[in-house]
């Protein structure tokens, strides 16, 4: 069997979605699928993976998209697969998946599209207003959708001209119901937990179309090296912008250092937040308890993951699936987590870890509290986060519940004879 994969933005495996592509590719292999990846992306030295030439446009461009763009990127995609026709096409992000269609029925192969997204900057596929971009659109109270009160916004000091262009751009609403047609042409639809699921279901996508798969999480081995020093290290990482909710974990902290908890916040990232972050950090008089690391490769992070105690996600963001949470699962740590969007069906509470209400820090700072003062609740916990990987979000589990929704699409396709 062979699929291609179509992904706008693979190569530097740093993102959540570009490390869950990797993984779910890797699992394939692992089970004898042949997988030809497909990106816009130039530059990446790998096998099977090929640049789709952009005629000249900025990969960024694609994120906006067009009728026009959508039909280039589809016409050179066709050129490179005429030359090793798969079996199956899978689009892995909602930006590359109206190319993807066209692909798809230039040349009569099956589509399936994983939609990793509930509401991202640019494009909601969910929302039939104004599409904002600006980071904080979260706290937005714009609700009659005032175009003027959305230029205001966007000429105040915090936002930008991208933002800008994104938010009077006529199209973009548009744009997001061609996204959204091409999903109800896919023969399946895969969404990464069932909170999106519930998404897709709210918004029109048929639910015998959509299937529930899971994000792998690294098989990662433990490392010999752990935390042999009293004090106890609290790992988080991500995107740094406001909605991850990293101001709450340094509220949390306040509270551990207030009450004489000896303690370290190891931070990985960087972001538009970042040097607010910081300031709040100074002001909270906790600079010395938290360490900002910078961006971090994802072989980088493993080591992070097993020296620390206790892993921290605290967003604010209706997280589709949550990274973090099952990349702790793997390293066998316990979590505080939020409990918003996918993160709960990842999470179990006072299993595998901990959840609380986001922005909550009070709650947090209650719930790492608990885990500092008991070894014995760590190591279960641990025992339990370790065993969820395995049995839940185990790569090769995964890949095969993939290769079994490949089969049905191509049987049900060569069966109609509708390819």
């Amino acid at each position: 069997m062979k699929i291609a994969f179509f992904s706008s933005f693979y190569g530097t495996v740093t993102g959540g979605a570009e490390i869950s592509v990797n993984l779910l590719k890797e699992g394939l292999l692992q089970n004898g699928i042949n997988v030809f990846l497909y990106t816009t992306r130039k530059g990446i030295c790998e096998e099977n993976v090929f640049y789709i030439p952009r005629s000249g446009f900025h990969r960024k461009v694609i994120v906006f998209g067009s009728f026009i763009i959508d039909r280039l990127i589809a016409w050179q995609a066709c050129k490179l697969l005429k030359k090793n026709i798969p079996d199956v096409i899978h689009a892995h992000d909602i930006y590359i998946t109206p190319a993807a269609y066209l692909v798809a029925k230039k040349l009569r192969i099956p589509l399936v599209v994983t939609v990793r997204d509930e509401q991202k900057p640019r494009i909601n596929i969910f929302n039939k207003k104004f599409v904002c971009t600006f980071p904080n659109y979260i706290y937005c109270k714009n609700d009659d959708n005032n175009l003027v009160d959305c230029v205001k916004c966007v000429f105040s000091k915090k936002s930008s001209f991208f933002s800008f262009g994104a938010i009077i751009s006529p199209y973009r609403l548009g744009r997001s119901r061609t996204i959204f047609r091409a999903l109800t042409k896919a023969d399946k639809v895969i969404a990464i937990s069932n909170f999106i699921k519930g998404q897709l279901n709210i918004y029109g996508i048929a639910q015998e179309k959509i299937e529930v798969i899971y994000n792998a999480a690294p098989d990662w081995e433990n490392l010999s090296e752990s935390n042999k020093s009293d004090i106890i290290n609290l790992f988080t990482a991500g995107r740094i912008d406001e909605e991850k909710g990293f101001q709450t974990a340094l509220s949390a902290i306040k509270v551990l250092v207030d009450k004489g908890k000896n303690v370290k916040l190891i931070i990985a990232g960087d972001g538009s937040y970042l040097n607010e972050l910081k300031k709040i950090a100074i002001e909270l008089k906790i600079a010395s308890f938290v360490s900002f690391v910078g961006k971090r490769k994802f072989a980088e992070l493993k080591n992070f993951y097993f020296f620390c105690d206790i892993v921290l996600f605290p967003t604010i963001n209706a997280e589709p699936f949550g990274r973090i949470a099952v990349e702790a699962l793997a390293a066998g740590k316990p979590i505080v987590a939020s409990a918003v969007g996918g993160i709960p069906e990842i999470v179990i509470d006072e299993k595998t870890g901990f959840l609380f209400s986001p922005e909550n820090f009070e709650m947090m700072a209650d719930k790492i509290i608990r885990l500092i003062d008991s070894l014995e609740m760590r190591e279960n916990m641990a025992k339990a986060a370790k065993e969820r990987a395995v049995q839940v979000f185990n790569k090769n589990i995964l890949a095969k519940k993939t290769i079994e929704l490949y089969k049905k699409i191509i049987s049900k396709n060569y069966e109609t004879n509708e390819f």
